[in-house]
């Protein structure tokens, strides 16, 4: 049986110095996120139902028109309140946009 000897100080700078670092997460956006999550928790629910596989497509499509239709009612309501109108709106909702489609995580 072959000793093992505690590596020195040296080797252990070696080591960590020609370790790699692990590679990057894959990075998303809010909107890839947050529609994974509607579309696991739907496919759960629909699955626990009984839904037939060829209805749950259209299911999946009827709720995703259906949340953003009432986040964009809810934005217009926030930029009407603050009577944010022309240049300035669109910017805004540019804005919002983009944010929501930029990698993340």
């Amino acid at each position: 049986m072959v000793p093992i000897r505690p590596e020195t100080p040296e080797e252990r700078v070696n080591r960590i110095l020609r370790t790699l670092p692990p590679p990057p997460l894959p990075r998303r956006s809010f909107n890839q996120m947050f529609w994974q999550r509607v579309d696991q928790n739907l496919n759960s629910a629909m699955g626990r139902l009984g839904v037939p596989e060829s209805l749950r497509g259209p299911l999946r499509d009827g709720a995703h028109a259906a949340i953003e239709r009432g986040a964009e009612a809810i934005f217009d309501q926030v930029l009407n309140a603050v009577s944010l109108t022309g240049a300035a709106r669109e910017a805004v909702s540019a804005i919002v946009r983009a944010a929501m489609e930029t990698p993340v995580r």
